[in-house]
């Protein structure tokens, strides 16, 4: 029963279409050789009168001469002509009163009249090709109308929501509405054609997320290299080695890590001028970890490790080595001591040895970073780095300007800092995979500070500092980021980050902490994403459209009578990229989204090779080893040799 069911559908319903077609086709061709037959009538009708004439006197008399036995021909009855005579052909100028005459015979051998008649036929011959030419082009266009009026009453007519155009389209837009930025991104196959930025919207931050090997880090690679043309400063984190390899320069960027040879010596203090400094950095380095864990321990470290990094600067005594010592090796006597009428004594009691050790133990996790650290006289300071703010002129011209003038005197610290010579200096914030462990608290204590200093800089429009963070997620949680996502605008502050998913985020800031963050970055870059909680969240953010959109509803029976079709319409609401969309998209393909009312497009970026000569990512520093003690609670000392 089905086979035949389905046999029958498809049976009526292609009958019926091919029987509208018929239609259809009838019509087209009858209002197309109508117009056709016109053409040629209007043509003939503006051939000579007495072309006509001569043509018709040649028509008649072979006429007579086929329809005449042959031995007749010589002696034909005359011609008469129907018309009067025509002065412009002698040949035919006769009376007025009487017609002209002449045989049949005579006609035809006559040269005069056989060449009007040829021209003749020539010029009816050639209106009746263009008469078919004209019934062709009448037949397309009308075929080509209907199918245009078929295809608008058909498609989805737009209400209101959000937009999706060509990125050719969307940078014309951009060039009209004067908002382009010199920053722009590459598509693959455009010649000379780019995609730009909004100008001056990377202060309203850039987002770039994408799984592994879908474009992500290349699409950093295309705006960095632009970024540095700029002269602009930037802050990179590379957890892999790759930016450094890449964009280091040794002339003038500066790198941190402990474990790297290029690295500038660093220690806390640098960076601690105001007892609130040292509030941010405790912060940092020990967070206050969510869900069912008590907030206690972390926040007794937090005031352990500020209160003794206060009381070694009361002192003067800037040496990290023998603050990490003291703090994960001191006696339970001692380190009550130390502590003794702080706000951290509760913390420290020898009595509470429990609680104390177990205290002890979360801090000395968390500070594990610190003892990678080396004492030294002359520390960089991020703070001070970020101050010497450059004046607009320099950071244009900074690389040029710094072979002619030895030192800017406007770039002079207050404190150990060294000037820094140039404006486009970038601060490259590494570690290796095999590091990021040990490194990363520290590391978000350098991003903190860095964030946290830019904001107490006098607001200045024109200033651009990066923040480049192409995996966000390999941080712990940054205390400072979401308020310089959400202030840093005014100070100058570009966020330029990245991710592959969503629970990423989730895991280290919470569902809420990580919607607000995210809903901070206003230009955003989406690549492959195979996460299903990740591509309903960018399949939100490209937004909705609603639309009017038909819906075709066929009839038929056993009678052509009942046989139809009815379009109607209904408004609807879609996403305008569906979540499964968003898996489905190539390498290197992605959906660009920027602020205000400008619609989505989707790129396909160009692959940026690496330069053919690299930098090392990484030079390690030898091992060595770093002895000290630990007084045990029996009162003996053991001398413990640590590679570090």
């Amino acid at each position: 029963m089905t086979f035949f069911k389905t046999l029958t559908q498809g049976g009526q319903v292609h009958v019926h279409q091919l029987r509208m077609f018929k239609q259809i086709f009838m019509i087209g061709s009858l209002v197309a050789f109508l117009g056709g037959g016109g053409f040629f009538l209007w043509k003939a009708y503006h051939l000579p009168f007495f072309a006509w004439q001569a043509t018709y006197e040649v028509t008649w008399a072979k006429f007579m001469l086929a329809t005449t036995p042959v031995e007749k021909h010589k002696t034909l009855a005359q011609l008469y002509t129907p018309l009067k005579g025509n002065p412009r052909v002698p040949h035919l100028r006769g009376d007025e009163d009487r017609p002209y005459k002449r045989k049949c015979i005579h006609v035809l051998k006559d040269p005069i009249l056989q060449k009007i008649t040829q021209q003749m036929e020539g010029a009816l011959k050639e209106a009746l090709y263009d008469s078919f030419e004209i019934t062709a082009l009448i037949f397309s266009a009308i075929m080509a109308l209907w199918f245009a009026l078929g295809h608008r009453h058909m498609r989805n007519i737009h209400q209101r929501g959000a937009t999706f155009v060509p990125w050719q389209k969307l940078a014309a837009l951009i060039k009209t509405r004067r908002d382009v930025s010199d920053l722009k991104l590459l598509p693959a196959k455009s010649g000379f054609s780019k995609l730009p930025l909004i100008k001056g919207k990377e202060t309203s931050h850039i987002l770039i997320t994408g799984t592994t090997g879908s474009g992500k880090t290349n699409a950093f690679h295309h705006l960095l290299p632009q970024i540095r043309k700029r002269g602009n400063r930037a802050i990179i984190l590379d957890v892999t080695g790759d930016y450094v390899s890449r964009y280091y320069n040794k002339k003038k960027d500066v790198i941190l890590n402990p474990l790297d040879q290029r690295s500038r010596p660093w220690h806390p203090w640098a960076d601690c001028h105001l007892d609130s400094h040292y509030d941010v950095l405790s912060e940092s380095f020990i967070q206050t970890k969510e869900g069912n864990r008590d907030p206690f321990w972390d926040n007794a470290s937090q005031a352990l490790l500020k209160t003794a990094l206060r009381k070694y600067a009361a002192q003067g005594e800037h040496n990290i080595e023998k603050l990490t010592t003291f703090l994960m090796s001191a006696s339970d006597k001692e380190f009550e001591d130390f502590f003794k009428g702080t706000e951290a004594a509760t913390f420290a009691f020898k009595n509470n040895d429990k609680t104390t050790h177990s205290i002890r133990s979360v801090l000395s996790s968390q500070i594990e970073g610190l003892r990678q650290l080396e004492s030294t006289q002359e520390p960089f300071s991020i703070r001070e780095w970020i101050m010497n703010d450059p004046p607009s002129l320099l950071r244009r011209f900074g690389g040029w300007l710094s072979s002619w003038i030895p030192v800017f005197p406007a770039f002079a610290g207050t404190g150990t800092s060294p000037r820094i010579k140039n404006p486009g200096s970038w601060l490259f914030i590494t570690a290796r995979p095999d590091q990021r462990q040990t490194l990363t608290p520290l590391i978000s204590a350098w991003m903190d500070i860095a964030i946290n200093a830019l904001m107490v800089l006098p607001e200045k429009k024109k200033r651009r500092l990066w923040f480049v963070m192409d995996e966000l997620a390999a941080l712990q949680k940054l205390p400072k980021l979401q308020a310089g996502l959400a202030e840093g605008r005014k100070y100058g502050g570009c966020l330029l980050a990245g991710f592959q998913s969503k629970p990423q985020l989730e895991d280290i800031y919470g569902r809420n902490g990580a919607e607000t963050m995210l809903d901070l970055f206003n230009t955003k870059i989406f690549f492959r994403c195979t996460e299903p909680s990740t591509q309903a969240w960018i399949s939100k953010v490209l937004g909705d459209k609603e639309e009017i959109e038909p819906t075709e509803n066929i009839s038929y029976g056993a009678n052509s009578m009942r046989d139809g079709v009815s379009l109607s319409r209904h408004t609807r609401q879609t996403p305008l990229i569906m979540p499964t969309e968003l898996s489905q998209l190539k390498d290197l393909e992605c959906y660009v989204k920027y602020p205000g009312d400008y619609p989505c497009t989707k790129l396909q970026t160009k692959y940026k090779r690496a330069p053919f000569f690299k930098k090392k990512a990484f030079l390690l520093k030898p091992e060595k080893k770093r002895a000290y003690t630990v007084e045990t609670s029996a009162g003996f000392e053991n001398k413990i040799e640590e590679l570090i």
